[in-house]
This record gives structure tokens, C-alpha cells and sequence, in this order.
């Protein structure tokens, strides 16, 4: 791999993590306050973070699935479970 082909993955990842991350604050079928982090490695979308409940983890899913360029989620989203 090339240093100018390393940029492009590298560029192609962030505005792939920028799609998704704003999909997910625009949607109105997550609750504002659900903290989800990114992270896109060629195309594959990693989800972390923790949810109020199984629900807006599909949600999650489903909305990074749907960006364009998206080729996969790993979603490692959690409940968190009210105290």
C-alpha cells in the first residue's frame, strides 16, 4: 500500500465516521441522550457505546447500516440498565 492510497483509506474512514455519526444525532428514533461512539476501518462501522434499551440498539444498527458506503456493523452496543 502506497502512502497516497494509506490517506485515501484514512480520509474515506473519517467522512464514512463523520455519514454515520450524524445519522444517528439526526435520527428521531434514538433518544438524544444515548452516548454511541464510531469507529470505520475500510467500510466495516464498529458501534459502541450504551443504550436505555435492546430496542435502540437495533435502531443504532439499522441507522448505520443504512448510511451510504457502509459494507457492515459490528454492533457492540450495550443496555444499560437503570439504577
Amino acid at each position: 500500500m502506497t502512502a497516497s492510497s494509506a490517506k485515501t483509506i484514512k480520509a474515506y474512514n473519517r467522512k464514512l465516521r463523520r455519514d454515520v455519526l450524524q445519522a444517528l444525532a439526526k435520527s428521531h428514533q434514538l433518544d438524544s441522550q444515548q452516548t454511541i461512539s464510531v469507529r470505520v476501518s475500510g467500510g466495516a462501522v464498529t458501534l459502541t457505546g450504551w443504550v436505555s434499551s435492546a430496542d435502540q440498539v437495533d435502531k443504532a444498527g439499522a441507522i448505520a447500516q443504512s448510511v451510504p458506503g457502509v459494507k457492515s456493523v459490528n454492533n457492540k452496543i450495550g443496555v444499560s440498565i437503570p439504577r
